[in-house]
């Protein structure tokens, strides 16, 4: 919990001070920087290699059967769970448990709150995928919305590997199969 309020407090301190950096328009960096356009290619060229959703730009590694990511022990960096509250150990990492909340994906405030107060929702599925079934919502709009927020993160955060700061795989949401989902966000 107190990782949480730190990451909170941190976060509340560092939005002010990164709306103070200077963005140039994409004219002004381009014409700056002619291998841009070069280098801009070569990354259009290579995302279609990797899969659709990632940490940190690098590739999640696939399983040849399937074609869908593979969850590698270690890769997210975990935090200790409290035994108080997971008296029998954590069976999913916090990625799992995501609100809806923190995402743009269409819906009001209003119907936002109406799933939260009136949905009855399964405690044993992940949250954020009966919110995507309850709504509807295109895988596309999920991963725009994911690259924005990863974005957003990676303008305040220098580490994207850690378990608090983990964001959902469209690959693996979008199978809607609990079983692989639930193995895939399994707290190891």
């Amino acid at each position: 919990m107190k990782n949480i309020v730190l990451l909170f407090l941190t976060l509340l301190t560092l939005v002010p001070l990164s709306a103070c950096k200077r963005i140039p328009p994409v004219e002004e960096s381009q014409s700056a920087n002619p291998s841009l356009l070069e280098s801009s290619s070569i990354l259009e060229s290579s995302s279609d290699e990797m899969s659709e959703n990632t940490q940190s730009g690098t590739s999640i590694p696939t399983d040849p059967e399937t074609g869908l990511p593979i969850y590698i022990p270690g890769s997210i960096k975990l935090y200790p769970y409290d035994e108080d509250i997971y008296p029998n150990g954590k069976p999913y990492r916090d990625c799992w448990y995501i609100s809806s909340g923190m995402f743009e994906l269409g819906q009001t405030w209003e119907e936002h709150q109406y799933f939260v107060d009136h949905v009855e929702r399964d405690p044993e599925r992940m949250l954020l995928v009966q919110y995507i079934e309850y709504f509807n919502i295109p895988k596309e709009v999920f991963v725009a919305e994911l690259e924005r927020v990863r974005k957003f993160y990676e303008s305040f955060v220098s580490d994207m590997s850690i378990e608090e700061i983990e964001l959902p795989n469209a690959d693996i949401i979008y199978t809607f199969d609990d079983e692989i989902i639930n193995h895939y966000y399994r707290y190891e």
